[in-house]
Formats: C-alpha cells, structure tokens, sequence
C-alpha cells in the first residue's frame, strides 16, 4: 500500500447574515367565527453574504389554522441555501493505493465477476461544487378530540426537492453502483483506454436534482390508570418518493423502497409505564418494523449503464426493546440527588438482521449485525 498527501494551503470563509421574522395573528379570541378559531400567520427571511460564495436570500412562510377546538390544520412552504464548506472545498488530498473490485471494467460489464486490480484511491475537496439549494412545502393535521383526554393523532406530508445536494458519490451510491456507471461520475471514476479503472476519486459532488415526499402519521394517547400513568405511542412513516438524478439530462433513480435508503413504510410504537407505587421508576417497550424491500444485486440502486435487474427481496425485520429507568432521589442531596439508573435490553428475542447480497451481508443503513444487547448506565 502506498500513501501520498499533499496541502491545498489554508483556506477560510467570512460570512455576514441578517434575518428577520413575523408572526401576524388573523383570527384569534376576539374575532373567531364558526370554521376559524385561529388564523396565524408568520413568515421568516434570511439574507447572507459569504466571501467566497455567490449571496443568497432563503425564506419561509407558514400557517396555522385552529378550524375548531382539537383540530389545528398547518401548512407551509420554504426555501433553502447551503454552501459547500470550507473542508468540502479545500480538503487536503492524500492518495492511496490498494486492490480495489471494479463493477465497470468490460469483463463485468460483459456479465462476468467484476475485475480486482491495485488503484489509486484519491481522497479530498473538490473546489468546482457549487451551493446546494432547496424548496421545501409541508401541510399537516393535528386532532385531539374531546372525548379522549390525552389523545391525539394526525398526519403530516412533506415535499423538498434539492437541486445541487452535495454527497459523498461512494457513501451515497456504493462502490458497486459508482464504477459501474463510469459515465454518471465524471472525475471521480477514470479508466485508461481499455477500460481498466486507473484511479478513484473520492471527493464531494453535486447531484442534479433530488425530489423527496414523504407521509408522516401518528397516534399518542397518555392517560392514567390505578396502576400509573400509560404513554401509548405509534409513528409511522411512508416514503412515497426518493428520486436522484446524477447528471443533467439523465434518468432519475427510483431509491425509495431500495437497499441503503429503506423500505417505503416504517413503523414504531412504544408503551411508556410509570407504576403508582414507584414513581420514581419507568418501564418503555419499543417495537420497531421494518418491511420488506428491494436490493439490487451488483449495483446500489438500479445499474442505469447494463440494465441489471437481477434484485433481492429483502425480509422484513421486526426488533422488540426493553428499557427501564429509576431516580434514585428526587431532592438536591449532592451524592444522589438528581441520580437515575438506566437498564435495558436490544433485540429481545435476538432476531436476526436481513440478509443482504453484498459484500458485508447486511444493510449498513437499515440492520445491526448485533444480536441480543444490555446495557446498564448510571
């Protein structure tokens, strides 16, 4: 293996900002009607000069409607501006070299196994990325019905579209996908003239375009018993869409429901107990499910340079937890007031985590290769 670095010199960034924001109120107490409890307005704007990137001008308008008492409707709409840091930009680079499998080279593009040979891995900034830029809109419902004290439920959808997000292409596609696809990562894959990968280049890019919607619901109900008081909590989440173009003019990938990014649904819920007789003391049982999902086998995501679509069902995974904790003392005593003991148990009945075609045999992002776990901590 051989290693070589070399400084970029220093870099630095002054950046100047000013924001200001507004709530203006509609209907409230004095002038509700039937259907309008509450109107509220409010809205927030922010401008920012940076020394060595272009200014930008972000906002976000919001709403809040109180239709009638225990239903609140809340909708809003934003924008967004992030530049690439100082570190994305100016990292010092250091290179190594080491066999690295290539998915790209025409024997694995022919269909074979991919090819292994000794690479120059380069890693550091990459002073071309522009800002990441968004636009963002949001409306939810909020119910807490009369009839059920303690309990309320509702729902949220959530739509960003990213143009320019800023990734780590390996962290983000795999080396799979990357050098499969030679000609969606310029200047991070390069081969010689027969198509051998020469070096791998593994510095910050700029997608495209990015377009995410996802659905949030949820239910919590808290009420108290002649035992104690009971937490009931369920939240789910439902991700309609994940798209990613790399490149201008390119495809979009299709990531939702995928290896790496998770299945379309997740789901937890969780009961929380404090017992009357120690109140001091508290018991959560968490239950987390997964569903299943797809893996495409050779290539993180769908292989847009072959047309692989040879994929893998991953199992669903369904994983139990059992914590508890207890205050010692609830009164300002230095050795043990404010004290709380902390116990708990992962993965209950040891389930294990979703087999996955790749090289580590699991889904880094979605399993635990660990089985059963305690902990104890004070």
């Amino acid at each position: 293996m051989y290693r070589a670095s070399a400084l970029v010199g220093t870099a630095s960034r002054k950046t100047t900002s000013v924001f200001g924001e507004l709530a203006v109120p509609i209907v409230g107490e004095g002038n509700a009607i039937p259907g309008f409890q509450e109107l509220l307005l409010t809205g927030a704007v922010r401008y920012a000069h940076s020394s060595n990137v272009s200014d930008a001008t972000v906002y976000r308008i919001g709403l809040g409607w109180t239709v009638v008492d225990g239903m609140k409707v809340t909708a809003s709409h934003g924008t967004s501006f992030r530049a690439p840091s100082v570190f994305d930009l100016s990292e010092p680079l250091s290179g190594v070299i080491t066999p690295t499998p290539d998915f790209g080279c025409p024997q694995s593009l022919a269909g074979g196994p991919p090819c292994f040979g000794l690479t120059q891995n380069n890693f550091g900034g990459n002073a071309d990325l522009e800002p990441e830029e968004g636009e963002s809109w949001t409306v939810g419902v909020e119910i807490k019905p009369a009839f059920a004290t303690g309990l309320r439920f509702g729902a949220e959808m959530q739509n960003i579209d990213f143009t320019g997000r800023i990734v780590d292409p390996l962290g983000e596609f795999g080396l799979e996908f990357t050098t499969a696809n030679t000609a969606l990562f310029p200047g991070v894959i390069v081969r010689d003239g027969s198509g051998m990968l020469m070096s791998l280049n593994a510095i910050p890019i700029n997608l495209a375009q990015t377009q995410s919607r996802a659905y949030d619901v949820f239910a919590h109900y808290n009420f108290t018993t002649g035992l104690g008081r009971v937490l009931l909590s369920y939240d789910g989440t439902f991700q309609a869409r994940l798209n990613e173009t790399i490149l201008p003019g390119t495809p979009a990938l299709a990531l939702a429901g995928t290896s790496y990014r998770g299945p379309h649904w997740r789901h937890r819920a969780s009961m929380n107990f404090s017992p009357t007789v120690l109140p001091n003391a508290t018991l959560t049982f968490d239950v987390n499910h997964l569903p299943g999902y797809t893996h495409f086998v050779g290539a993180r995501g769908r292989d847009t340079s072959t047309g692989s679509t040879t994929v893998q069902q991953v199992d669903s995974f369904t994983m139990f937890d059992l914590f508890g904790s207890y205050r010692l003392d609830q009164t300002n005593d230095p050795l043990t007031g404010g004290w709380r003991v902390f116990a708990g148990v992962n993965n209950v009945f040891d389930e294990e985590t979703p087999f996955l075609d790749t090289t580590l045999g699991f889904d880094v992002l979605n399993g635990n290769p660990y089985g059963r776990r305690f902990s104890l901590s004070i």
